[in-house]
């Protein structure tokens, strides 16, 4: 399409507007020739033939460049059939141009003998200026035709790509989603839950989710709970162990005092039977001096 709009734009159209300014300088030719057979005055008539030679070199310079630019078969049979009639025509307006400026008044221009070498000349642009017509109209259809293929073509990829994107988007939701083992939402709640030291919240888990991260959550949740209640059935035992030990330490401490207790009432039976023992002795004693 881009190399159609180029042909179009750089080529065709370019073509035809120098076979238009071609045209309009073949008219100018025979306008001048006219005025010349009209004006009366001398000088005048100078001015249109220095308008009519200049034209000339101009139609000249379009024509070169014509059959350099174009690229047609129908275009270059065209200027080759050009370029056979002009010869004729520009003899035919040069002739009437000395006719009318020659002071002989049995000299003037015969307007008849110009127009019929002209007749073929602008047969010719007319040609030119129809093909050239066509072809632009060809190219532009052309250009057209293949733009609203561009656009459909276009409109097809711009709806499979929103389709792709939409399905490239819901696999990363689902894979988001089996990865995380839930909502991402509902995943961050629990994280925070359990960052806060909530191990009682009950994780909901798809049916045999062994990998997701709520699943890996909740096997840390439980381990986290199984040491909690251990440390607290480490504490409980440690806190029975300590009020054991001080209850051996206060057992401890009494019995010093009951065996010192227990000394003295030894030591006052002791001091009893001593008591006995001489009261014996004497009573021994007594009895042995009364026997005497």
């Amino acid at each position: 399409m881009g190399n159609d709009i180029e042909l179009l734009a750089n080529r065709s159209l370019n073509n035809l507007l120098l076979t238009q300014e071609l045209k309009t300088g073949f008219d100018a030719v025979a306008r001048s020739v006219r005025n010349m057979a009209l004006y009366q005055d001398h000088a005048r008539k100078q001015e249109e033939k220095q308008v009519i030679d200049s034209t000339i070199d101009r139609n000249t310079e379009l024509l070169e460049t014509l059959n350099d630019s174009s690229t047609l078969p129908a275009g270059k049979a065209l200027l080759a059939q050009l370029a056979k009639v002009r010869p004729a025509y520009i003899s035919a307006v040069k002739e009437a141009v000395a006719r009318e400026l020659s002071d002989n008044p049995e000299e003037k221009m015969m307007l008849d003998d110009m127009r019929r070498a002209q007749l073929p000349v602008f047969k010719t642009l007319d040609d030119m200026i129809e093909l050239q017509k066509n072809q632009a109209i060809k190219l532009a259809q052309k250009a057209m035709t293949q733009a609203n293929n561009g656009g459909n073509l276009m409109l097809t990829l711009a709806l499979l790509a929103t389709g792709l994107g939409a399905l490239i988007a819901f696999l990363i939701a689902y894979t988001l989603r089996k990865q995380l083992g839930g909502e991402p939402a509902y995943a961050t709640l629990i994280t925070q839950q359990v960052a806060q030291g909530d191990l009682a919240t009950a994780i909901t888990l798809r049916p045999n989710d062994t990998s997701s991260m709520l699943a890996a959550m909740n096997t840390m949740r439980n381990s986290l709970s199984a040491m909690v209640e251990q440390v607290r059935q480490s504490s409980e035992s440690i806190a029975t162990g300590s009020s054991e030990i001080a209850v051996g330490s206060a057992d401890l401490s009494q019995r010093p005092e009951e065996q010192a207790a227990n000394l003295q009432q030894t030591a006052a039976a002791m001091e009893e039977i001593s008591q006995a023992v001489r009261q014996n002795a004497d009573a021994v004693h007594s009895a042995a001096q009364l026997a005497n």
